[in-house]
């Protein structure tokens, strides 16, 4: 509990204790705040790569019932 207060100011620990649920918690402490830089090499490569997709016939991607089926 500690730790999630300290990581979380926002947080008072009344509303730790009596208004948040569980998975509201478990969700809050994720750290979604992590950024990956990409190298020079990295980055000239993924601007040169296509990534585009051409589907030129969409019925063939079709199931019988109309659902999308995706390799």
């Amino acid at each position: 509990m500690i730790d999630f207060l300290r990581a979380n100011p926002y947080v008072s620990r009344e509303d730790y204790l009596w208004k948040w649920t569980v998975p509201q918690i478990k969700l809050a402490s994720y750290d979604y705040s992590h950024v990956e830089y990409l190298t020079e090499e990295q980055a000239k490569a993924d601007k040169q790569k296509d990534s585009t997709v051409v589907i030129e016939h969409v019925m063939e991607y079709m199931t019988d019932l109309g659902v999308p089926v995706f390799n």
